[in-house]
C-alpha cells in the first residue's frame, strides 16, 4: 500500500523557544536564517536555524522577507517524471505579526537539533527502509550534524527524525511493525510525524535542522547507475552507518565469516506472504551429505529486526528469495556470501541488491550469487490472489493459458506495456512461489564457499597466522 500523500505544501521545520521583548514586553520569535550546501537541485542540503513547524507547515519567521531567498530542497531522490514520488520542502516566509497562531497562547516546545525526511511509497517496505532510507539519512545527519554513532548522546538531546508523510501500514503486516526499530537506530528520541494530531496542535521551534537528501544517496537507481542523478554514499558513511545499525541491534560488526565449517542459512517465507520456497525440505535432505556444511532454515515473518538480524550475523552463506529480508545484508560477517534467488521470468540477480552489495563490499567484502528460477517447472504463480486483479480478469482465455502453460506475460513484449510490466512486477516477483533448482545450487554453493575459503586466506595471509583446515565435521540443523 503507497502511503497516503500529504499535500505538497507541507512543511518541516526548526523550532526555538519565543523570548520577551524588552520593549514590547510581548513574546515574539527570534528571526530565522539558513545556509545551503550545494549548487544543484539534486546536490542541495538546507541547514534552518529557528524555523517553526506549526500545523504540518514551515514558518520562517524574519522582519524583512524580501531579503532572504530559499532554493528549491528535493526531498526524495526521485526525478522529476516521477511527480506522484517527489517531495519538495516548502517553507513560508513570514514577518512575526504574519504567524497563523497567536504566541502567547500557543503551546511551544523546542528541538536542539532535527532532521527532516520523507519515506513516500516506501513507507511500509522493509527492504527500502532498511537499505535505502536508513543509509542515506545516517549520511546526511552525519555529514551536516555530526550525529554519525549509535546511543553517543542521551534522548534529550539527540537528533529529532521528521517524518513528512504519514506511518501507514501495509496490510497489517506484521513486519511493519518492526520498521520503527529501524528509527531506533537512528535516534533514541521518538520520532515526530508532521500530520500527528499531538504534533498539529503546538508550535514546535527548531533551533538547527536539516532538510534534503544531498549529492550522496544509498538507493538504485537514483543514486548508483548509468542514469542516476547522485552519487552513491561514500565508503566512509557506510561504513559509519554499519557499524551503527549493528551496535543497535546488538551484533558485531567486525564478525568474520568462518571458513571451517560453513554455516548456510535458508530463509523461507510463509504461505500467506508468498515467495516461499516449495522444496525446502529436498534441499535440506539433498546437502546433509555434504561435511563441513550446518544448514538451517528460518520463518522470519514473526522475528523482530533485532532477531533477524542475529540470524544473518550468525551465517556465513545466507539463501533466500527476493524479498524484505535482503535489507539485512548490512548485518552479515565479514567475507559472507548472499544468495539470492529470483523467481522465474527474471534476471538471476536483481539489480537492487546488486547495488547494495557494491556499496557494502568495500566495507564487509561480501558477496552476492545468483540462483535465478529459470525453468516454469520450478515456478508456481498464486493464482488465488490473481482472481481479482483487474489486468488478469481483462486476460482473454488464450492469454491465461500462455501465462500458465509457457510464463507469456501478455501485452507486447517489445516495447512499454502495463500489462507486461504488471506480469513481471507484480505476479512473478510477488506472487509466485519457487522450487530451488538444486543442480543450480550444487552449482553455486561451491562458489560462495571459495570466496569465504579465499578470503580468508587472503586475510589470514596478511595477519601472518595460519588457516585451520576444513573440519569435516557433518551436522546440519533445521530450525522452524
Amino acid at each position: 500500500m503507497l502511503a497516503r500523500r500529504i499535500s505538497p505544501a507541507v512543511l518541516l521545520g526548526v523550532w526555538v523557544l519565543p523570548f520577551i521583548s524588552s520593549q514590547t514586553g510581548r513574546r515574539r520569535y527570534p528571526d530565522a536564517t539558513h545556509e545551503c550546501f550545494g549548487e544543484r537541485d539534486t546536490e542541495r542540503v538546507c541547514k534552518f536555524h529557528e524555523l517553526i513547524l506549526y500545523n504540518t507547515k514551515f514558518y520562517y519567521v524574519t522582519r524583512d522577507p524580501d531579503a532572504v531567498f530559499l532554493p528549491r530542497v528535493e526531498m526524495t531522490w526521485k526525478s522529476d517524471v516521477e511527480n506522484i514520488n517527489r517531495w519538495d520542502l516548502q517553507v513560508h516566509l513570514v514577518t512575526p505579526d504574519q504567524l497563523p497562531f497567536d504566541p502567547q497562547m500557543t503551546s511551544t516546545d523546542s528541538v536542539v537539533n532535527a532532521i527532516l525526511w520523507v519515506r513516500a511509497d516506501h513507507v511500509s517496505n522493509m527492504y527500502h527502509m532498511m537499505a535505502e532510507h536508513s543509509p542515506s539519512m545516517h549520511g546526511v545527519m552525519c555529514r551536516y550534524l555530526g550525529f554519525c554513532r549509535y546511543a553517543e548522546h542521551s534522548p534529550d538531546d539527540d537528533i529529532q527524525i521528521v517524518f513528512l508523510d504519514d506511518n501507514v501500514q501495509a496490510n497489517g503486516d506484521d513486519h511493519v511493525h518492526n520498521l520503527n526499530h529501524i528509527w531506533d537506530c537512528l535516534s533514541s528520541r521518538p520520532f515526530l510525524e508532521i500530520n500527528d494530531a499531538n504534533t498539529r496542535a503546538k508550535a514546535i521551534v527548531m533551533k538547527t535542522v536539516v532538510a534534503g537528501i544531498g549529492r550522496e544517496c544509498r538507493a538504485f537507481q537514483w543514486c548508483s547507475g548509468p542514469t542516476a542523478s547522485r552519487a552513491p554514499l561514500a565508503t566512509p558513511l557506510i561504513a559509519s552507518w554499519r557499524t551503527r545499525m549493528s551496535q543497535c541491534v546488538g551484533v558485531q560488526p567486525a564478525a568474520v565469516a568462518k571458513h571451517d565449517e560453513y554455516r548456510v542459512t535458508i530463509v523461507q517465507r510463509s504461505r500467506k506472504h508468498k515467495r516461499s520456497l516449495l522444496n525446502i525440505l529436498d534441499v535440506v535432505r539433498h546437502f546433509r551429505k555434504n561435511q563441513g556444511v550446518i544448514m538451517k532454515v528460518y520463518y522470519m515473518d514473526d522475528l523482530t529486526v533485532s532477531q533477524q538480524a542475529h540470524i544473518f550475523a550468525r551465517s556465513d552463506v545466507v539463501i533466500a528469495v527476493h524479498g524484505a529480508c535482503t535489507g539485512h545484508l548490512v548485518f552479515l560477517p565479514i567475507n559472507a556470501v548472499f544468495i539470492e534467488v529470483m523467481p522465474y521470468n527474471w534476471p538471476t540477480r536483481h539489480e537492487f541488491e546488486s547495488a547494495y552489495v557494491d556499496d557494502l563490499s568495500p566495507v564487509s567484502n561480501i558477496a552476492l550469487l545468483g540462483c535465478g528460477v529459470l525453468s516454469l517447472d520450478h515456478a508456481h504463480l498464486r493464482i488465488e490472489y490473481m482472481l481479482d486483479d483487474p489486468i488478469y480478469q481483462s486476460l482473454s482465455l488464450k492469454q491465461r493459458v500462455e501465462l500458465f502453460e509457457k510464463g507469456t506475460c501478455p501485452g507486447h513484449v517489445g516495447g512499454y506495456d502495463d500489462r507486461v510490466d504488471h506480469c513481471q512486477n507484480t505476479w512473478w516477483l510477488h506472487t509466485s512461489d519457487v522450487a530451488l533448482e538444486i543442480e543450480k545450487l550444487e552449482h553455486v554453493l561451491p562458489q560462495a564457499f571459495n570466496h569465504i575459503r579465499n578470503a580468508s586466506f587472503k586475510r589470514q595471509n596478511e595477519l601472518g597466522t595460519l588457516v585451520n583446515p576444513a573440519s569435516g565435521m557433518q551436522r546440519l540443523f533445521v530450525e522452524y
